[in-house]
C-alpha cells in the first residue's frame, strides 16, 4: 500500500508525462520560518532544488504564491546581468519555459503552488494553465490531510537554514 508521499510522486510522474514536460514541482509555504521550499519533484536533474529556499515573494514560487495567480515565463534566458538567487529553479534544472500555478488559498493565505517547466522553449496556453490548476488543488487536499510532516530532516531538508 502506497502511503500519500508515494501517491503524490506517483501523480507528478504520470502528470509529467501527460503535459509533455521536463520538470513538474510542488513548492510549499512553512508560515512558522517564513518560508517556501520545493517539496516535491518529479524530472530533476539533481537534488538541488531541496537546497532552494525561498523567501515570500522571491523567485518563480514566491511570486506565484504572493500573487495568488499563475505566471508564465515562455522562452526564458537568463541574462549575465540577472541576479542568480531570482530564479533559482530555472538555474538549477535549466529550464526555458515554465508555468506556476497558486494552489486554491486556505483561510486567506495560498500553501503552496505548482509549477511545470520544460528545458526547450515551449508555449504553453491557457488549457495547460486550467490543467495544472486543477491537479495542483487534487494534490494539495493530499498534501493538506496527509500524515506526512512537510519540512522534516528525512526529506533531505536538514542543513538548510530558512
Amino acid at each position: 500500500m502506497l502511503n500519500v508521499q508515494q501517491n503524490i510522486q506517483k501523480e507528478l510522474d504520470a502528470f509529467r508525462i501527460d503535459m509533455s514536460a521536463d520538470f513538474v514541482a510542488i513548492a510549499l509555504t512553512d508560515p512558522s520560518a517564513h518560508a517556501i521550499r520545493f517539496q516535491y519533484v518529479s524530472g530533476n536533474r539533481n537534488e538541488r532544488y531541496k537546497r532552494i529556499v525561498l523567501r515570500p515573494g522571491k523567485g518563480v514560487a514566491g511570486k506565484v504564491i504572493r500573487m495568488g495567480r499563475p505566471l508564465l515565463m515562455q522562452f526564458t534566458e537568463p541574462q549575465s546581468l540577472d541576479d542568480p538567487r531570482e530564479y533559482p529553479i530555472l538555474l538549477a534544472e535549466g529550464l526555458k519555459s515554465l508555468v506556476g500555478v497558486p494552489m486554491e488559498a486556505e483561510d486567506g493565505r495560498v500553501p503552496g503552488m505548482m509549477l511545470v517547466g520544460c528545458r526547450c522553449y515551449r508555449e504553453f496556453h491557457q488549457h495547460d494553465v486550467a490543467a495544472i490548476s486543477k491537479k495542483a488543488n487534487e494534490l494539495k487536499k493530499w498534501i493538506l490531510s496527509g500524515d506526512t510532516t512537510v519540512y522534516s530532516k528525512e526529506k533531505g531538508h536538514e542543513g538548510v537554514n530558512p
